[in-house]
């Protein structure tokens, strides 16, 4: 049979094609690929290195909020250290058995008849009074307090005086002076006018208040 020469020219260049596309599959085949994700560059965790963690602004403690100031606490951490402590006698004038009528704890010193900044309590005719900011508070009759309790006691139960009713022997009160010292007072004894006085309309008021005190030590002394 023959064959037309157009027909052998195909038949060669199909083999010649058929070779070359038997050469490019075997060297596909022969490269390693790459492993996935490997196309944006090596991982930190094959490389070794470690990421450090974020920085943050947050305040340290739980959830990021602080721990509450230590000043906060003061008073209940404040050891009960004896600041000043005595015996007072104070006089409602004009009676004539004494002039002292005021008395600044703080500095444990009489202010006399008339009243000064510094003062802290005040004999008057029917209470014991506190003055430039000092206050009272009534505890149990004889039972002596301790810093943290008068510390605890809330602000409306402060009063700025003891009533004449109220100042009993043995009564005990907590008191806050001028200069924000925490301590305790103990009636000893109240003498009233007599009704033979020479001004009748002070007869069965306060004539003199005998008591003794004690001031703690507040944070910084």
């Amino acid at each position: 049979m023959l064959t037309h020469p157009g027909w052998m020219g195909i038949g060669a260049i199909a083999g010649v094609l058929a070779v070359v596309a038997t050469v490019i599959i075997a060297t596909l085949q022969m490269t390693p690929q790459s492993p996935s994700g490997a196309a944006g560059g090596p991982s930190s965790a094959a490389s070794g290195t470690v990421s450090p963690p974020a920085s943050s602004n947050e305040p340290s403690g739980t959830d990021g909020v602080p721990a509450p100031s230590p000043t906060d606490r003061e008073w209940t951490l404040q050891p009960a250290a004896l600041f000043k402590s005595g015996s007072l006698h104070l006089y409602t004038p004009p009676s004539s058995m004494g002039t002292e009528k005021a008395w600044d704890l703080d500095l444990n010193r009489a202010e006399g008849v008339l009243a000064a900044a510094t003062t802290d309590v005040e004999a008057a005719e029917r209470a014991l009074g506190a003055q430039n900011g000092a206050a009272f508070a009534p505890l149990a009759a004889g039972r002596v307090p301790t810093l943290a309790e008068c510390a605890a006691i809330p602000v409306a139960q402060w009063l700025p005086a003891i009533d004449q009713d109220d100042l009993k022997p043995k009564a005990v009160f907590c008191v806050l002076t001028t200069s924000g010292r925490y301590g305790y007072l103990r009636i000893q004894k109240v003498n009233l006018i007599p009704k033979d006085y020479l001004l009748e309309e002070r007869a069965g008021t306060i004539g003199d208040i005998s008591f003794s005190f004690v001031l703690w030590k507040k944070p910084g002394d």
